[in-house]
């Protein structure tokens, strides 16, 4: 059961953190037969209404940059999953999805790219998340040829329930120890070693958890500021690390490009590019939800030395959905008697919409996500203000740059001229769009690397010249790709588990 209160002395691992990532790790390790112990700062009370703000997470921007650092983030158990914004199916829901194969590479042109570790090594973990989290990837993120020249794959969605309910009571019931609304508030070091971690709780209570292995997966703006704390307090191994706080990147979204599609019978379905049940089997029950994307080839992204993007349709109202609707099906249910019968005049009435979706031109507003590169001018930093424990705030240094910029004209260039070439319809560029830059997916700061020169933690995730101290999340990713980095990061949970496992005595 996740409790408030009664934090052990002692613990194997101590995880800070218990949204996706933390409980990711926190269940791996238990399978595993290793002591855990889960700190949240947060409560355990649920979703959080989108527009509610925790002071705890106040901080400030730099003008034209992100926005409210209390809008973005959350605290409590399921973390940043309490306020996910997409709804499908009825129910909030995440669209997940895993890195493209170039996501991973280092690329000529592109600076300070590169993973040190590859698509392949980390196939099998993120195989291991998905089926942990409910997402079946052979449905979902399947990158293969679309509309030529285009590529397309899926996104697939996970329910908010899954990570604000079901997986921590899991977790818990499993035999891990979480303790919700209790603050990390500091690491203990011994030399080089951290040694666990100071906290306070929600009433007051103050404490230490002395842990053979800590492992702070609280996000990636607080992964940062636990660090810049430290070593403000005293020397330690990471102090003078010239990438911690640096590369913080985002997923801008880009909607100036307006697609109008072909006249009578020369459209494209566009069923595949909206919310949408897989078909599992032919005349079987309806599969998971997932959402069609389009992107560009990897062999032109890398000849031309430009970042990922994803292009998404915005979901298209339809009288294929007529029945769908909960007002049409309680009309239905009164005005045709029997539901065999009411099944066949649902799908009569869909197919009507289909074939009449086929004769209309539509009009489309692609939403299209772009891989932002790291920059090391993008960073965090500890602010002078402090909050109601004491502990300094953030400030976060954001922009878009000239560099970034023209990497997006390039893309939105050759996209373009794909649409065309695909025989989708006709497409034109809204002037004075603004770039969106909220995706609400921070990542990198506490990159990885395999020098320190490079990055903060090595491969396997340990903080480069400590002992005992690990980092997890989107904070550790050098290049974020153009997904939601929640599904590869509980993968590098479920890497990390292992790799903890395996080093116990």
């Amino acid at each position: 059961m996740v409790t408030p209160s009664g934090v052990p002395e002692e613990t194997a691992v101590c995880v800070v953190g218990a949204g996706p990532v933390g409980l990711a790790l926190a269940a791996a390790l238990v399978d595993r037969g290793v002591p855990v112990v889960v700190l949240e700062a947060g409560d355990a009370r649920g979703a959080r209404p989108a527009t509610e703000r925790d002071d705890a997470l106040a901080g400030t921007v730099s003008p034209g940059g992100l926005g409210a650092l209390t809008l973005t983030r959350a605290r409590g158990v399921g973390g940043t999953s309490r306020i996910w914004n997409t709804e499908v199916g009825g129910e909030p829901v995440a669209k997940l999805l895993a890195l493209d194969p170039i996501d991973y590479e280092a690329r000529p042109g592109l600076p300070h790219g590169g993973w040190p570790i590859d698509a392949d090594a980390m196939a099998p973990w993120v195989r291991e998340a998905a089926a942990w989290c409910g997402l079946d990837l052979r449905l979902h993120d399947t990158v293969s040829e679309g509309p030529d020249p285009l590529e397309r794959g899926a996104y697939g969605f996970v329910p908010q329930r899954r990570f604000i309910e079901e997986l921590p009571e899991a977790v818990a019931a499993a035999g891990a120890t979480v303790r919700a609304g209790v603050t990390t508030t500091g690491l203990l070091l011994e030399g080089a070693r951290v040694t666990g971690v100071r906290w306070r709780s929600a009433t007051g209570a103050r404490g230490t958890l002395r842990a053979g292995t800590t492992v702070l997966a609280c996000g990636t703006l607080e992964n940062t500021r636990v660090l810049l704390e430290a070593a403000e307090a005293g020397p330690t191994p990471w102090g003078d690390n010239p990438w911690l706080g640096r590369g913080l990147m985002e997923h801008p979204i880009d909607r100036s490009l307006v697609l109008r599609t072909r006249s009578p019978l020369l459209t494209p379905d566009p069923g595949f590019f909206s919310p949408h049940r897989a078909v599992v089997t032919r005349g079987g029950p309806p599969g998971p939800w997932r959402l069609g994307r389009l992107t560009l080839p990897a062999d032109w992204l890398r000849a031309h030395r430009l970042p990922n993007l994803s292009v998404r349709f915005p979901t298209h109202e339809a009288g294929g959905a007529i029945l769908q609707q909960p007002t049409a099906r309680s009309w239905a249910r009164r005005l045709v008697p029997g539901a065999r019968l009411r099944r066949a005049v649902g799908d009569a009435v869909r197919w009507g919409a289909r074939q009449t979706r086929r004769l209309q031109s539509l009009e489309y507003t692609l939403h299209i996500d772009l891989e932002q590169w790291p920059d090391r001018a993008n960073r965090v930093e500890l602010a002078e203000a402090t909050d109601a424990l004491g502990r300094r705030r953030l400030a976060v240094h954001w922009r878009w740059s000239d560099d970034d910029e023209r990497r997006r004209q390039a893309l939105l260039d050759e996209l373009t001229d794909r649409l065309h070439a695909a025989g989708l319809g006709s497409v034109t560029r809204s002037a004075g769009v603004s770039l969106d830059p909220d995706g609400h997916h921070h990542a990198g700061t506490t990159r990885m690397h395999i020098d320190p020169e490079g990055g903060v933690v090595d491969a396997d995730l340990k903080v480069h010249g400590a002992e005992g101290l690990h980092l997890c999340g989107a904070s550790v990713f050098p290049t974020a790709g153009v997904a939601n980095p929640t599904l590869v990061a509980m993968a590098l949970a479920r890497r990390l588990a292992a790799t903890l496992a395996a080093d116990r005595p």
